[in-house]
């Protein structure tokens, strides 16, 4: 793993909208450890992971509720089915109450490189079946329009995460 130096250890946190008294509550610290784990070039490498692990602030709430929903999906008794669908009706989500309906926005919270960055934000354009296998259509800001499998977007590896709002992107 690449080991962060004091001043790159602060500009990744920086970079994911994190300051001193950020990061300690995040990490249930003080800010002065903080600041001493950050000057410490022999740090021990769980910060640096920890570091690197923390979403970026701006999309932070989204991806805690989609963790909350996975952790809930994995004690549940009962697991919803991912591949019910119908061109009208949605997508059942996984571990939701809810479907996935053309009109909803979600999130990029992993980037899976420059030209789609966290943040980035998505409309579902089209739920269907296709050739067979439930589908999810998504335009991004970008302008760039992708469609995926219900199974993979219900999915803990899918970088997207629903935002919970509806009606359109703010600008395209």
């Amino acid at each position: 793993m690449l080991r962060l130096t004091p001043k790159q250890f602060r500009a990744v946190a920086r970079d994911r909208g994190y300051g001193r008294k950020e990061l300690a509550a995040a990490w249930n610290l003080t800010g002065p450890r903080i600041t001493q784990i950050a000057n410490d070039p022999n740090r021990a490498a769980h910060y640096d992971y920890a570091l690197w692990g923390l979403p970026n602030r701006r999309v932070a709430s989204m991806v805690t509720e989609r963790r909350r929903a996975f952790a809930l999906l994995l004690v549940s008794e009962a697991t919803p089915d991912p591949t019910v669908a119908t061109a009208s009706s949605g997508i059942d989500a996984p571990g939701d109450d809810a479907t996935i309906e053309p009109g909803d926005i979600w999130a990029v919270r992993d980037s899976p490189g420059e030209h789609l960055p966290e943040g980035c934000e998505a409309e579902v354009t089209a739920v269907e079946v296709l050739d067979g296998v439930p589908s999810v259509s998504f335009l991004f800001e970008t302008g760039e329009t992708v469609t995926y499998t219900a199974e993979y977007v219900g999915g803990f590896d899918c970088f997207l995460s629903a935002t919970g709002r509806r009606g359109g992107l703010k600008s395209r």
